[in-house]
């Protein structure tokens, strides 16, 4: 007992010889003992300095950290340029966090890392995600491989993976859907279990919920889907109104821009198909197909095609402003600059100032028998070709603008195109060109008269629409004439020949009769009588039909030579009685040389 009480004193002596070797008795302050201290009072007690002078704290003798005296810390940094400047890395073992002002804002597991207020609060179980921004991916429970970046990207998703949201709300509601792409302010905002969608541009595929394998590319492109999938959209306000359609490709700033549910449409160019909300339209060329509403399976190629066009089905027109001049037509096919159908089931090839539509071949129409029914052969012939009227004339385009009122030009601004100088002088030339033609409603009236149903002429189809004509089909009515005409002169020709053997048989009677002279041929151009006598020494000659004026009568023998020469008009004889038995040629010539008759006589 004796030794305990002495070992506690000594140990009591020696604690207050450590205690003074350790105080500033002269201060009389406490010095901080190696192994710690008691009854410390934090409003007075401390460790550090009292003058304006660095703390530093050092192992093996190396400074490693320091307190600078206006409250920077350094750690290895000797020179603090921040409240805290670290030279080295920062460790933050898995499932810590950093925090600013009380709130986390650094968060790491499972190979998440989420930077953020509020940035993956909820992170169970999902792994490989990346949350920047303040609650970025804050109720991601199961969902992995997302990247958010942006305040409140991909904000409810769950369970929803591979996602990528960049930009703020950015698929901000979606919840489970997967392999999505959002970039840009309210990306893809509204999306829910909408899968495989790319939208870049702000606010772009906004409103889709669960729409799948869409691409939106611009401001507010495709804004207000809903349930559309397969579509594609490039270009500011491109589909900006398609809530449920599918299918669609628009590039350009405002294409498809009202389409809501229409479907396999195709839009290239600024405010191609706008109003649209059908299906399989093709639009190409700046507002190809503009008012296009409800029409289907047009084709539209070049600024303004179709530009007129709202419900009319199966439209083709390639060319600047091609198109249709009322809204409503149907199978037309415009071709070239300002080319214009009129109405239905029409092929226009160019605009009023064309002078010259042609080629290396003719057009080849469709002629199979085997495809013909009803087949008459009650085409009228002459009875047709002689009630046409032949005219030449000119055009007057603007007669033929007023009627058709073919659709206005305007520029984007919708101020009215007018005409360049080039313009206006070709069609000033165009109206110059003398053609040669009929008159579409003179054939009308010849072919109504002859209750023929005539296929050459192509009648207006409304109040807008022109008269035309088909000039091919004349072929066939001339043709029919021809052979009338045949049918005539082999008529004729038979009639002729009757006619000869009846003369040959005159002759034969003649001969008979006045055995001294007979006639045997007549080629007068004009009609001239010749006849025996019956004295036998005379010709009697008829000239009284060959007008007036002297004639000149020639008798020739076999061998040409001149006999008789003799001046005669009206009836008049030629004294034969000098000449011999024999054959002897007989012309007659009027008193400028013409031929009138060259013919034989025989003398016996």
């Amino acid at each position: 007992m004796k030794k305990k009480s002495t070992f506690f004193i000594a140990l009591v002596l020696i604690s207050v010889a450590s205690l003074k070797a350790q105080t500033n008795f002269a201060l009389k302050l406490p010095v901080w003992l190696t192994f710690g201290n008691r009854n410390t009072n934090p409003a007075k007690d401390f460790l550090g300095t009292t003058d304006r002078k660095d703390l530093v704290f050092r192992t093996n003798n190396t400074e490693h950290l320091r307190i600078t005296k206006d409250g920077s810390v350094g750690i290895d940094v000797a020179a603090p340029l921040q409240k805290m400047d670290i030279n080295g890395n920062i460790n933050i073992t898995d499932g810590s966090g950093f925090y600013i002002n009380n709130t986390r804002v650094l968060y790491t597991k499972s190979s998440n890392i989420f930077v953020g207020q509020y940035a993956g609060n909820n992170s169970v179980s999902g792994t490989f995600n990346t949350g920047l921004g303040h609650s970025a991916l804050t109720s991601n429970t199961i969902g992995s491989g997302n990247v958010a970046l942006g305040s409140e990207a991909l904000f409810n998703n769950n369970e929803g993976y591979n996602n990528t949201a960049c930009g703020t709300y950015a698929l901000s509601n979606n919840i489970s859907g997967y392999n999505n792409t959002a970039v840009g302010d309210g990306a893809l905002f509204g999306n829910i279990t909408g899968k495989e969608n790319t939208a870049s541009g702000y606010f772009a595929l906004a409103s889709n919920t669960i729409g799948v394998k869409n691409t939106a590319s611009g401001l507010f492109s495709m804004y207000s889907n809903t349930t559309g999938s397969g579509n594609t959209a490039y270009g500011a306000l491109a589909m900006y109104s398609n809530k449920e359609g599918l299918d669609n490709l628009a590039f350009g700033a405002s294409a498809l821009y009202s389409n809501a549910s229409g479907g396999g449409n195709l839009a290239i160019g600024y405010q191609a198909l706008y109003y649209s909300n059908s299906f399989y339209n093709t639009a190409i060329g700046v507002q190809a197909l503009y008012h296009n509403e409800n029409g289907a399976f047009n084709i539209a190629l070049g600024l303004g095609a179709l530009y007129n066009n709202v419900s009319g089905n199966n439209n083709t027109a390639c060319g600047y402003y091609s198109g249709v001049n009322t809204n409503t037509l149907y199978n037309t096919t415009t071709l070239g600059y300002g080319a214009v159908a009129t109405a239905s089931n029409q092929v226009h090839i160019g605009n009023s100032a064309v002078t010259s539509i042609g080629g290396f071949t003719n057009w080849t129409n469709i002629s199979d028998v085997r495809v013909k029914t009803n087949i008459k052969e009650n085409v009228p012939g002459l009875s047709f070709i002689n009630k046409l009227k032949p005219i030449t004339y000119t055009l007057s385009l603007d007669a033929a603008d007023k009627i058709i009122q073919a659709p206005v030009i305007k520029d984007l601004q919708g101020k009215v195109i007018e005409p360049t100088q080039e313009q206006l002088t070709t069609r000033k030339t165009k109206e110059q060109i003398v053609y040669t033609g009929f008159a579409a409603q003179d054939v009308e009236k010849a072919a109504k008269s002859l209750n023929y149903d005539f296929s050459g002429v192509d009648a207006p189809k409304n109040d807008k629409d022109l008269y035309g004509l088909r000039y091919s089909e004349f072929v066939v009515p001339l043709v029919k004439a021809v052979q009338e005409l045949s049918a005539k002169n082999d008529a004729l020709e038979e009639e002729n020949k009757q006619l000869e053997k009846r003369i040959e048989k005159l002759e034969i009677l003649v001969n008979a009769q006045f055995p001294n002279l007979s006639l045997q041929s007549n080629t007068n151009a004009i009609q001239v009588k010749v006849f025996p006598n019956p004295f036998q020494s005379v010709i009697n000659i008829d000239l009284s039909k060959t007008g007036a004026g002297k004639k000149a009568i020639n008798v020739y023998d076999a061998n040409g030579k001149l006999l008789i020469t003799q001046a005669a008009n009206g009836y008049t004889q030629i004294n034969t009685a000098l000449l011999a038995a024999g054959a002897y040629m007989v012309k007659i010539n009027d008193g400028d040389g013409k031929e009138l008759f060259n013919g034989k006589v025989i003398k016996q």
